[in-house]
This record gives structure tokens, C-alpha cells and sequence, in this order.
């Protein structure tokens, strides 16, 4: 720099990085310097250096030329991608920086421009050397493009099919995906158009200027929407009205109010159906048991009935009579013990639904000890009980052996001339108390025509029906397999040898 008769170094006082200056021009108190890296700006009273750059909306930083315009108001920055146009009055005053760009797409050929290569004509016409050539430009006769751009709404796709909708369209409610293309109709500068939008029914406000030219929206919810696009020109100004296409994607029917209510009141059909349904089962299963418990009831009562019967008290207080009579005292009280003891188990176990097998045995042993009395030992008997049944664990129901024994003793073994065995067998197989009552008497076959050829006795014994009837009911209420078998006995030689009935519990512990 010349300063009077001097010349200074400006890059070495100001620290300035650049080295190379394509052009250089000066204005009041500004210095304004073509470099490689933007346009220099000198402030030689602050001596504050700044660069513009295209942040600032130049074409290209590399700057080759430089030329002050139009009484000062302007500068024009020629690069390698155009020309730029610097507002220097508002840069001056203000510090604003407001460039306008000239490149291909405006009309401005050749492009690349040369080392101070920008004249001012006295005309106020521009010349720049390119080096495709010279360019005149006349900025007197340029006018601002002030007409709005036409916007257009270009192609619908229906997820990434394109499709023809009318305006005011109603869709099924699968297509919910959907993507508009628009398009700014700007015939002056067609690559600055921006673009804002919103889809009314799901934005609230206007998106920002972008210049993306389609909006996609997928997975809408069923209702009514409209679309609305706007654009803007080079010269930034917006269309005055919105370009809009409204649309309405309608709700399944499985959302649709009727859908719903039909299924709430099909759904408490079928609840209150189930409910009925089921206090009508509760109810037919609460009556079913107490009817089984009244028949168990009735049927235990002839159990006990049929244990306690008149004939059998009959019986035996006529024994401790006969005892009595004879001067038997010690037998009298022996078998009024006995009869005594035997008449309260029986009582006491008629009120449990179970007892253990200890519990059972003590009854049948008494009972087998009264009738061998009564009979004057007729018979003999023995019970055994195998090591798998636990006596003390191990339960039954009461009173379901004594019908069989008494059974055995009155039809098979009185009956024969000859003393008589009956032999009760305890043990445990496959979850069973297998209980088996054998008897070496006349049979069933022979006891059976014996009782045809006596007198109608009043005394009717209903014992082992009564029995079975109690088993079939405890299994129907317990769901379990109680079971009794009877099979007649014979010899070698075929003949009738006694009876052996078995019966099956269900262990229950």
C-alpha cells in the first residue's frame, strides 16, 4: 500500500495469512481484495479483517475479479461459478451482507470468470470476461421476478403405487400410507424454489421452507385430512393461496361403533350364557350330591340297620339268656362285654365317613367273637394282615366287611355239620386294600336251596345288598373304584368248597 511517499506492507503489519491478490479496490475506509478463499475486507480505520465466503451466499470462493458499481452501491465479485452482486451501501451502513448470485441457471454463459475482468460502462452496462467470452449485462433493464409460482400437486402414490384420487377421496382404511408430489412453476430460477406444507388433521403448523418437492405420511389413523402446499419463487415471495387436496380414510368396520357395541352385547351374551350355564351346573351338582348324600345317608342308616338288626339283638340277648339260665354267669358278662362294646364302635363309626383299618377290625373282631359264642364254636376263624397294609394309617370306609362275614358265617358255615373256617385276609396291591373273606362252607349253590325249602322267615337280611348300594354310591360321590367279587370255591373232585369274596378300596391315606 502507498501511503504518501512510503510504501507499506499491509499483510505483514495486519498478520494477514493471505499471500496472493487477484484484484484489489478500494472504498472510503474499506479495501475489498480478490483471494482463493473468499472476498477480503479490510476495515483501515479498525483495521478488523473478515472474509465473505459462500456461507454468505457467494457461487464460489474463488474470487478472480472484482469491480465497484452503480455510484458505489454495489460491488461485483466474478468467481469461477458466476458472478455475485454485493449490496455495498447495506454492507456499509448497516453491516448487512446481501448478495445476489448470477451462475448458469441464470442465464449467465460462460460462468468462470477472469482475473480482473469486470468493466463498468458509462451506460451504467456491465462487461465481464469469461473464458467462454464477453458478457454484457445490463442491471438497468433487470426487473424482479414479482409473480408468484404456480403450485402444483404433480402424482398421489398409495404406499409406492401411483394412483388416480379425486379431490375430497374417501380410502379404505389399509391405504394409510400416502406420499405427495408437488411442484413450484418458477421459470426464472426454478432450483431456488422452497416449499412448505402440512397435513391438516395431523400437524398443527407449517413445516419449514425446504426445498424437498414430495411428503410422505404413513400409518394415518382413520379420519379426514387435508394437505395444503406452498411455495416460493426466487425472489422469495409465497404463493397467496395454498394448493390443497383433502382426503378421508375411513375407520374399519371393526372399529366402527355398531362393530363395537355387537361384539360388547355378544360378549355379555355369551358371559351371561357361560354364568347361567354355570350356576345351572353348580346348582344340578349341588343337588345331585345332596341327593347322593341322602341316599348315603339312608343307605349307611340300613348299614348300620342291618348290623344292629332286631334278629341279631334278638340273638344274642337270648345267648346271654340262655347263659344266665345255666348258670353261666362269667360267659353272661363276657358276651354282654362284648355285645356292648361292639354296639358302641358300631355307633361311634357310623357317624365318620372313613375310618382306619384298625378301626374296622376291632368292630369284625367282636362280631366274630359273638357269633363264635353264640354258635358254640361252629367255626373258627383267622385274620391275617400283610406288612405293606399300615392298620394305623391306612383307611376305609366302616361297616363294609360285616355283611360278607355275617354273610359267610348264617348260609355257609352253620349250615355244615362239620366246625367251619373262615379265614380274613388283609394286604395292599396297586393302590388297593385288597380285603379277601374265604369260607370252607356249603356254598352258594347248596345254601341256596336250603332257603327254598325253609319257611318265609320275617326276617328278611338285605346286608349285602345294602352294601352293594353303598359302594356304587361312594363311588359316584368319591370317583373312585370301590369293587366286591365273589367266587364259588370247588374241590378236586368239582365239588362246591366254600365261597371267597374280595373286596377292592382304593387306598386313601
Amino acid at each position: 500500500m502507498l501511503h504518501g511517499d512510503s510504501l507499506r506492507h499491509i499483510s505483514k503489519e495486519w498478520n494477514l495469512a493471505e499471500e496472493d491478490f487477484l484484484a484489489v479496490k478500494c472504498y472510503k475506509n474499506y479495501l475489498f481484495a480478490a483471494t482463493l478463499k473468499g472476498l477480503l475486507i479490510l476495515n483501515l480505520t479498525t483495521q478488523n479483517v473478515s472474509y465473505i465466503t459462500q456461507e454468505d451466499g457467494l457461487n464460489s470462493e474463488f474470487v478472480y475479479s472484482i469491480e465497484l458499481a452503480e455510484n458505489y452501491n454495489v460491488l461485483w465479485i466474478g468467481t469461477n461459478q458466476g458472478i455475485n452482486k454485493l449490496n455495498l451501501k447495506k454492507y456499509i451502513e448497516a453491516g448487512i451482507t446481501e448478495i445476489t448470485s448470477f451462475g448458469k441457471f441464470q442465464g449467465f454463459m460462460g460462468v468462470e470468470c477472469n482475473s480482473n475482468g469486470i468493466w463498468e460502462d458509462h451506460d451504467g452496462s456491465l462487461w465481464f470476461g469469461t473464458i467462454s467470452g464477453l458478457v454484457k449485462h445490463e442491471p438497468y433493464s433487470f426487473k424482479k421476478n414479482r409473480l408468484p409460482n404456480s403450485t402444483l400437486i404433480q402424482n398421489i402414490k398409495l404406499f409406492s403405487e401411483d394412483t388416480l384420487l379425486k379431490n375430497g377421496s374417501e380410502l379404505p382404511s389399509r391405504f394409510n400410507t400416502i406420499t405427495f408430489y408437488y411442484k413450484g412453476i418458477c421459470l426464472t430460477g426454478p432450483e431456488k424454489v422452497l416449499y412448505i406444507k402440512k397435513l391438516e388433521g395431523l400437524e398443527k403448523e407449517w413445516s419449514l421452507p425446504s426445498a424437498e418437492d414430495y411428503s410422505k405420511y404413513a400409518n394415518l389413523a382413520p379420519g379426514k385430512y387435508t394437505f395444503k402446499v406452498k411455495s416460493r419463487n426466487n425472489e422469495g415471495i409465497w404463493d397467496a393461496q395454498e394448493t390443497s387436496f383433502s382426503f378421508t380414510i375411513l375407520t374399519p368396520f371393526f372399529k366402527k361403533w355398531w362393530f363395537i357395541l355387537g361384539t360388547i352385547l355378544l360378549s355379555l351374551s355369551l358371559i351371561s350364557g357361560i354364568i347361567i350355564y354355570r350356576i345351572k351346573s353348580i346348582k344340578k351338582k349341588q343337588r345331585l350330591d345332596y341327593e347322593r348324600k341322602v341316599e348315603m345317608s339312608k343307605i349307611e342308616l340300613k348299614a348300620l340297620r342291618s348290623q344292629m338288626n332286631p334278629h341279631f339283638i334278638f340273638n344274642s340277648l337270648n345267648s346271654i339268656q340262655h347263659y344266665i339260665f345255666n348258670s353261666k354267669t362269667d360267659e353272661a358278662i363276657k358276651y354282654l362285654s362284648k355285645f356292648a362294646r361292639l354296639v358302641r364302635i358300631i355307633l361311634n363309626n357310623s357317624n365318620k365317613p372313613t375310618v382306619t383299618v384298625g378301626e374296622d377290625l376291632e368292630a369284625l373282631k367282636l362280631y366274630l367273637q359273638l357269633e363264635q359264642m353264640r354258635f358254640e364254636d361252629k367255626f373258627e376263624y383267622e385274620i391275617t394282615i400283610e406288612p405293606s397294609v399300615d392298620a394305623d394309617y391306612d383307611i376305609m370306609p366302616p361297616l363294609l366287611t360285616q355283611p360278607y362275614v355275617e354273610n359267610a358265617i348264617l348260609h355257609g358255615l352253620n349250615p355244615k355239620p362239620e366246625k367251619g373256617k373262615l379265614c380274613i385276609h388283609f394286604k395292599a396291591k396297586d393302590n388297593f386294600l385288597v380285603c379277601t373273606i374265604t369260607d370252607n362252607g356249603i356254598g352258594r349253590q347248596k345254601a341256596g336251596e336250603i332257603k327254598r325249602t325253609m319257611p318265609v322267615s320275617k326276617h328278611k337280611s338285605l346286608g349285602m345288598q345294602i352294601t352293594e348300594d353303598r359302594l356304587k354310591i361312594l363311588n359316584d360321590m368319591n370317583n373312585s373304584k370301590l369293587s366286591v367279587t365273589i367266587t364259588d370255591l370247588k374241590d378236586a373232585d368239582n365239588n362246591p368248597a366254600g365261597t371267597q369274596v374280595e373286596l377292592y378300596i382304593p387306598i386313601n391315606g
